[in-house]
């Protein structure tokens, strides 16, 4: 491999970088673990490193696009390093990759975590040698799948836990499918040895996460029981559930998050993708706008304050001027309190990219910004819901003020006016909320004894 240099003395130095998704940050902790046991020194991505590790992201054509730019960029700025791609678009654009050149190892995703001793001789850490490759490859494919590693490494304060991997929904617009394969599940009892683990190093709060997290299934324990044994697991911290779509398995969810709500965060981040019935058959998104209102209405009721969060694809093909005013007016009526907003991009090899009506980029950037405008009336509405009530923020960060920043369990980011002065991060504070600081940002003062 042209690009690779010798390994000095000292340990080999590896820096990681997780484009898009949170399932692509928890990967990047497992992969980071992985290299420490190896005998690798992890160092920050902008350092100097022998081995640069990339997890990639093609959701979208903008998205390959940004890990071509980031390759060739780390490329120019390390020539004598190893680089190594993996994720899903080293997965969907392999053949692409390995005549490309810029990187000088291309890894899919079921060997992501089985490839240390395809390195270079002479950067392959002694550790790696006795590392199965082909059995942690085909272990990754089974619907029951299992980590050696903890995401993360040492770091605290939150931790990305990948429970799930792989869809079947195929909605038109989406590749995922082709990158991740059909869904599988981590074995229940690897689940929970991982996050004893994190506990153990310091971890305050738990991030549960996949690519359908809600179709977790391990021999017949679903997301449900899931969460139920987690939150009866001993110690000062608490759980979080990443994006969910809606379904059958949300009502359990629920349920199990109203059974501990000391535990639990109250926030669930439930995608829409539009809000007209014909875009949503186009887009294969298996409910109409009312079973998503129907479900979002009943979580709201038995979770009273649920912070509700969603996503939403602008300018989608057949999205006339009339049917976006329409589904504007029905969003208004959900009780979200904050969006994510995607302009559509036409992703080679999905059906929606063929799909006649396709809309202008300048039109769908005006639909962006319009329902951006909508998404900070929600947050500005659902943050005044909250003032005057405490919160428990885990600190995180100071501000430019010495100010401490961290995040409730709402999902709020709160700044603490005046945390007590043996604060430090990684500390749950009682918060009373005072002001609205704009979006999901409210700033508040210490309510501890």
């Amino acid at each position: 491999m042209p690009h690779s240099a010798a390994v000095p003395p000292a340990a080999p130095r590896a820096a990681l970088f997780a484009l898009g998704c949170r399932l692509n940050q928890a990967e990047i902790g497992l992969l980071a673990d992985q290299l420490r046991q190896a005998g690798f020194r992890i160092v920050a991505w902008e350092e100097p490193a022998e081995l640069l590790v990339i997890n990639s992201c093609t959701v979208t054509a903008a998205a390959a696009a940004k890990t071509r730019n980031l390759v060739r960029r780390t490329r120019r700025r390390f020539p004598e390093a190893c680089i190594v791609l993996t994720g899903c678009d080293a997965t969907v654009a392999a053949e692409q990759w390995a005549a490309d050149g810029a990187p000088d190892l291309v890894v899919a995703n079921p060997e992501k975590h089985a490839w240390l001793d395809r390195l270079p001789a002479r950067l392959r850490p002694p550790a790696a040698e006795s590392q199965n490759s082909g059995a942690a490859a085909a272990a990754a494919r089974e619907p029951g799948f299992r980590f050696p590693g903890v995401a993360g490494g040492r770091e605290k304060t939150r931790a990305n836990l990948k429970i799930q991997e792989g869809c079947d929904v195929h909605c038109s617009y989406c590749i995922i499918p082709a990158a991740r394969g059909r869904p599988r599940s981590r074995e229940f009892a690897d689940t929970l040895r991982e996050v004893r683990t994190l506990l153990e190093r310091g971890a305050r709060e738990i991030v549960l996460t996949g690519i359908n997290t809600g179709l977790y299934d391990s021999g017949g324990k679903r997301l449900p029981e899931l969460l139920a044994a987690l939150a009866a697991l001993p110690g000062e911290f608490r759980l979080r559930v990443s994006s969910l779509e809606p379904g059958p398995i949300l009502p359990a969810v629920v349920a199990v998050m109203a059974a501990h709500p000391a535990r639990i965060c109250p926030h669930l981040h439930l995608p829409l993708q539009a809000a007209d019935d014909r875009i949503l058959r186009l887009m294969r998104r298996p409910y109409t706008f009312a079973e998503y209102a129907q479900q979002v209405a009943a979580a709201i009721r038995r979770l009273p304050g649920l912070c509700l969060g969603s996503d939403l694809i602008a300018g989608f093909p057949g999205e006339t001027a009339e049917l976006f005013a329409a589904g504007l007016e029905k969003l208004r009526q959900l009780p979200l309190a904050y969006l994510h907003v995607f302009s559509f991009s036409p992703r080679p090899g999905t059906l929606a990219a063929t799909l006649p009506g396709q809309i202008p980029a300048g039109e769908c950037r005006e639909r962006v910004r319009t329902l951006e405008a909508q998404g900070e009336r929600f947050a500005q509405s659902y943050v005044a819901s909250r003032l005057g009530q405490t919160v428990q923020v885990l600190t995180e960060s100071r501000d430019g003020a010495g100010r401490w920043r961290g995040t409730s369990e709402q999902f709020l980011e709160v700044t603490v006016l005046d945390a007590p002065a043996d604060t430090a991060a990684n500390r749950f504070l009682p918060v009373r909320l005072e002001r609205a600081l704009g979006g999901r940002a409210a700033g508040g003062r210490y309510a501890g004894g």
